[in-house]
This record gives structure tokens, sequence and C-alpha cells, in this order.
């Protein structure tokens, strides 16, 4: 299972700082809770967007480049 959390490495970004979408492509309008929140999937092929969610309940997007990943097993 992975996790990611805004990109720390350069210039450390906040959950704010990212263009967050609702799954369909509408404003999130709320913010994740988590620094650390489940990737659920990923479209490389198209958007380079990941799929995430803080609570398996709301999810969201976010681009990854924006991202920093970390498995856990």
């Amino acid at each position: 299972m992975a996790y990611a959390r805004p990109r720390q490495d350069q210039e450390p970004l906040t959950w704010e700082d990212l263009n967050l979408k609702r799954l369909d492509n509408a404003e999130l309008g709320w913010l994740p809770r988590k620094e650390w929140v489940k990737a659920v999937c990923f479209d490389g092929e198209q958007t380079g967007l990941y799929v995430l969610t803080d609570d398996e309940d709301n999810y969201f997007t976010a681009h990854s480049i924006d991202l920093e990943f970390k498995e856990e097993k």
C-alpha cells in the first residue's frame, strides 16, 4: 500500500498549495486532515494524476509531480 503527501524536498508544500480536485474535476472545497493519505491509483498514461483518500469515503486527485510517496507493508 502506498501513501502520499505534498512534496517536501525543495520548497515544502502543504495540501493548501496543491490544486486538489474531486473525481469529477470540480474544486475540492476541503483539505485533507492527515499529512499522509492513501494513494489509491495512478493515471500515468493520460493525466499524471493520483487518486487519493484520507478517510476512504472521500476521494480527490493531485498531480504526481507535487507529491512524495512512502510504502507501508
